[in-house]
């Protein structure tokens, strides 16, 4: 019902004293309409800016001075003193050089009591009557020095060690048979200008001898090879510019009958 007093209703200070010039009672409140469609399609996205510039780097800074070095080296203490000296060293084994004689394969009528020879390294010589039994010089002691050794240095001769090897013949029998092997010298001239008189070979003192016993017809059996051997310690006293040769006597006079080849070798220490 519409209020027949349109002006009661818009002015609201106004009342109307009529009940009826207003609407009637509010009817109840209808659904909720659907809810409309979602707003437009979204817009494109607007164009990205350029990029502000990369700023500079900055300028590294100068190195600050290096710190001062640490104190002073101090001064160096004293040396200290000089411990004791060690014990001797014992004495070595037999030290020192080598001098070696042979004299190659030869036939046993060469060495007999009368005939001695003289042996170097691979080779020998009988040597004259009377042998080496100077002073003064002879023709054997020439002999001899084509078959000795020269000392480089004085020093001292020990420990000869002198060998025989035979071949013992069959069915022949023998007395005992034994060599002296005996070392000479022939003293150096060195201190003189020279030339001076030979110095004869006199002997040194240092010998070795090597045995064959005696033997039956049936001692060894056909062909065999015997060997014998002796040892001499010394020592012999030698200088500088000496010169030493390997003498070497049988004590037979005669060819021993059982042996029809001998070779003889040594060696002594020089130190």
């Amino acid at each position: 019902m519409e209020c027949k007093h349109k002006h009661c209703c818009k002015h609201k200070k106004h009342h109307c004293k009529k009940k009826r010039c207003c609407k009637g009672p509010q009817g109840p409140q209808g659904s909720t309409g659907a809810q409309g469609p979602a707003g437009g399609a979204q817009g494109p996205q607007g164009a990205q800016g350029p990029l502000g510039n990369t700023g500079f780097q900055g300028i590294t800074g100068v190195q600050g001075p290096q710190g001062a070095a640490g104190g002073a080296q101090g001064p160096q203490g004293p040396a200290g003193a000089q411990g004791n000296a060690g014990a001797q060293g014992a004495a070595g084994s037999g030290g020192g050089g080598l001098i070696p004689f042979s004299s190659g394969v030869m036939v046993p009528a060469d060495v007999t009591s009368t005939s001695p020879i003289v042996i170097g390294f691979g080779n020998r010589r009988v040597i004259a009557a009377p042998g080496l039994a100077g002073p003064p010089a002879t023709t054997s002691d020439l002999m001899a020095t084509q078959y000795a050794f020269s000392i480089p240095a004085t020093g001292t001769l020990q420990d000869l060690q002198v060998s025989v090897d035979a071949h013992f013949v069959a069915n022949t029998a023998q007395t005992t048979l034994t060599y002296t092997f005996t070392l000479y010298r022939s003293a150096s001239t060195n201190a003189s200008p020279g030339p001076d008189l030979l110095n004869a070979y006199v002997t040194t003192g240092l010998a070795a001898t090597a045995t064959f016993p005696s033997t039956t017809i049936t001692t060894f059996p056909t062909g065999a090879y015997l060997t014998a051997s002796g040892h001499a310690i010394g020592p012999a006293a030698v200088t500088l510019a000496d010169r030493v040769v390997l003498y070497i006597v049988s004590n037979q006079a005669t060819t021993p009958p059982a042996l029809d080849e001998i070779a003889f070798s040594a060696c002594v220490t020089y130190t």
